[in-house]
């Protein structure tokens, strides 16, 4: 079910109204939106001197909280603070009273969230993207075993898919990824294939091949999943 609305207490959303202004780039961002008007993600990003991704995430908690409402503009997302975020800075800036605050809402305000059926498929999707150390260890047992009858595979390529599709899924909302996933993805991967290195060379000790496969596997990774991960947030977010 699609755009239903759920009802929440105003004392309750108020609570969780301060709660999330409580964070200084969350309340920076509502006040620009109160102060200068409406924006871009882009534009509030220059605003309050933070990275785009990180203006992405307050803006989704903001909007949860009923703090910013959003319209698509020219393929774009225009953000707005609501009364509601205007009611509660003039409260933490002391020209309001919390009855007051109280008395501007309905007893009853209606949030619109969205609730989507979920398949198993995609459940099983969402469980995998919250452990990307499974997905790390995943694939390169898969690797491993694929390896002896495609040895044209190249693991960095896989590296490259994955971390694209993890940007992609990031910029897309489907899940929340972040840049430690994508850490926690390669550091898994990485050890896999370091322990499997010393078996494929010969003639250096195993502790040695160890070391010397996790460096080299740490690096190709971390560059493999970093630059396709950003480029896609980046991409797809200008056009969000």
């Amino acid at each position: 079910m699609e755009g239903s609305s759920v009802e929440r207490s105003k004392g309750e959303l108020v609570r969780r109204a301060i709660v999330a202004l409580s964070d200084e780039t969350r309340y920076r961002i509502a006040k620009s939106l109160i102060e200068e008007g409406s924006a871009t993600a882009g534009e509030l990003a220059e605003r309050v001197s933070k990275a785009r991704s990180t203006v992405d995430e307050h803006l989704e908690e903001l909007l949860e909280t009923g703090l910013l409402s959003r319209r698509k503009v020219n393929r774009k997302y225009v953000y707005e603070a609501t009364e509601l975020a205007k009611a509660c800075i003039d409260l933490m800036e002391g020209r309001g009273s919390k009855d007051e605050l109280y008395r501007s809402l309905p007893d009853k305000v209606q949030l619109k969230v969205k609730v989507k059926e979920a398949s198993s498929l995609e459940m099983v999707i969402k469980t995998m993207i919250k452990a990307p150390a499974f997905i790390g260890i995943t694939l390169g047992i898969i690797f491993i075993l694929v390896r002896p009858y495609a040895p044209w595979l190249d693991v960095r390529i896989l590296v490259l898919i994955s971390g694209l599709l993890f940007g992609v899924i990031s910029s897309e909302k489907f899940m929340k990824v972040e840049r430690r996933d994508v850490v926690a993805f390669c550091l898994t991967l990485t050890l896999v294939m370091a322990l499997m290195a010393p078996f494929q060379v010969e003639g250096h000790s195993f502790f040695i091949v160890f070391i010397v496969g996790f460096l080299y596997y740490l690096a190709w990774f971390l560059l493999a999943a970093f630059i396709p991960f950003e480029v896609a947030r980046f991409l797809l977010r200008e056009h969000m």
